[in-house]
């Protein structure tokens, strides 16, 4: 939900085919209940970088075959997490600057074959 909002807000949500997230509703209470992105316990995987609910190097790897059968060859991945480690093997890479994900990149530069760039906050895409 949060992710749509601030898309749409800022006026870019139509520049992504897709967001992949943990549903979320707003419950009779006025209060935000988030769901898991799969139901782990019937659909586990053998991620070990990833939380139980979602393996975004799987969803990755999905758009990707998606993407090769429309002829495009390159995708952008921003992430500020641990739970984005994963999915930051592929093509190109824009961790977050001093968040979990941005940190252990750079603790070890070769644990990710992608093409790391680095942003601070939103104004970096919008102000730069």
């Amino acid at each position: 939900m949060q992710m749509y909002s601030s898309l749409k807000h800022v006026g870019i949500r139509d520049c992504f085919s897709e967001i992949n997230t943990n549903p979320g509703y707003v419950d009779e209470e006025g209060r935000l209940q988030i769901l898991p992105y799969v139901d782990f316990q019937k659909f586990p995987h053998d991620c070990n970088l990833c939380p139980p609910n979602m393996c975004k190097g799987m969803i990755v790897e999905r758009i990707q075959v998606s993407m090769a059968k429309e002829g495009k060859k390159r995708m952008i991945y921003l992430g500020d997490g641990i739970g984005d480690f994963c999915p930051m093997e592929r093509d190109f890479v824009m961790p977050r600057k001093d968040f979990p994900a941005w940190n252990l990149i750079n603790e070890n530069r070769t644990l990710v074959k992608a093409g790391v760039h680095e942003w601070k906050n939103w104004s970096t895409f919008f102000y730069n």
